[in-house]
């Protein structure tokens, strides 16, 4: 959906009519976000509610977008909102929040008093625009399934995903193990009701036992208190983690499944044969024999463990894989060359800025042709591709 934007907007930018139409858009945030925001209560409020309290734990970092790089090494410009370059992270703070109300979809938590808590978001301008408060609002009227005690909150939009678990979720552990460490009784963590086993494994290897966790049994829950972590990124869409925190995971998840390697030379070609038919890579097959022959490993990231995706990445030398959440796993390898592959058009920088966390060096091979089945990419683009990051 995020793809299908990004083209609807750059075609608008190309007519008068369409940035006229962009501009109006804009108005009608702003005046929404106006009228909204006695709705939320993020920090940014002057009169915070009574009885809550933020505790500042961290320093602001900042984040500057290296440029994307074609096969041929030219530089293509990101579109917005990513095209500025600089971003700084959000403020790193955890809230305690007496009588907290919380909804396991979107992963949201409200006051008291029924008031939208966006640090748990991407900031509170998105929040207020994709989160509909009113409607968040009105949820949390009804009679909670769930009367909990002390609890960190890990939830939040699209945990379920890959990406958004390791980047918007798990470098909150950080955050819960201080906390645990300050309060006299160690808060449980509300998790998602519904985990995949490698969310649990992620956690088994963070060291959250079973008992420590807490999960909704309806959409609806109160909390005595609750202790809600700011987001670990930006507020802005398309980014991961800030670097610390990102860095911070890394670290902890490699020492965990003894992940640390002098090996280094294992070649990774990703495959998406398990994914949609849209979002895979339509000639995948032929790309996958011609890069067998050349020393690729095909790896299929749903037939691995988690542990095993860890040291599997943190063994490569070279990754090769489409555009999707699996090249997350990037965070686990040491300086490597990363060839992503894209849609004509979808240039986003997450997997660019996780390949510059680690010091790797990242190209982009855009398809030459949408075809019938998905994307087609052409050898000779990723030949060229490989060739200049001395593959």
């Amino acid at each position: 959906m995020s793809f299908v934007r990004e083209r609807v907007r750059s075609a608008l930018q190309r007519s008068r009519f369409g940035r006229r139409l962009l501009a109006w858009l804009r108005i009608r945030h702003t005046v929404r976000i106006a009228l909204l925001s006695p709705l939320v209560a993020s920090s940014a409020i002057r009169r915070p509610e009574r009885g809550n309290r933020d505790e500042a734990v961290g320093e602001r970092e900042t984040l500057e977008i290296p440029p994307a790089r074609a096969a041929d090494g030219s530089a293509r410009p990101l579109p917005v909102p990513w095209s500025r370059g600089r971003f700084e992270s959000l403020p790193l703070r955890v809230r305690r929040v007496p009588g907290a109300h919380l909804l396991e979809e979107p992963g949201a938590v409200l006051t008291r008093t029924r008031r939208l808590l966006t640090e748990n978001l991407h900031g509170r301008r998105r929040a207020i625009l994709e989160q509909q408060p009113l409607r968040l609002q009105l949820r949390a009227c009804g009679r909670p399934t769930d009367r909990l005690e002390a609890v960190f909150v890990l939830l939040g939009p699209y945990s379920y995903n890959y990406f958004h678990w390791l980047n918007d979720l798990l470098p909150r552990i950080e955050e819960y193990e201080v906390l645990g460490r300050s309060e006299p009784v160690r808060p449980r963590l509300v998790v998602p009701r519904w985990l995949n086993a490698w969310q649990r494994r992620s956690l088994e290897l963070l060291g959250i036992a079973d008992d420590e966790m807490a999960r909704l049994s309806g959409d609806h829950a109160r909390a005595r208190v609750a202790f809600l972590s700011s987001h670990p990124g930006f507020d802005v869409p398309g980014l991961p983690s800030a670097p610390r925190r990102a860095l911070w995971l890394r670290e902890r998840l490699l020492a965990a499944v003894d992940g640390r390697s002098t090996r280094r030379e294992r070649r990774l070609f990703v495959c998406r044969r398990d994914a949609p038919g849209r979002r895979r890579i339509a000639n995948e097959e032929e790309l996958a024999e011609a890069l067998s022959t050349r020393g690729f490993e095909v790896v299929v990231l749903s037939e691995l463990s988690f542990d095993e995706q860890i040291r599997r990445f943190a063994e490569a030398r070279v990754v090769v894989g489409a555009h999707g959440a699996g090249l997350s796993n990037v965070l686990f390898a040491d300086a490597p060359a990363v060839v992503e592959l894209v849609p004509r058009g979808l240039l986003r920088p997450e997997y660019l800025i996780l390949t510059g966390y680690v010091h790797g060096a990242h190209r982009l091979v855009e398809a030459a042709d949408p075809g019938a089945g998905g994307p087609i990419v052409r050898m000779r683009d990723l030949d060229r591709a490989l060739s200049a990051l001395g593959v």
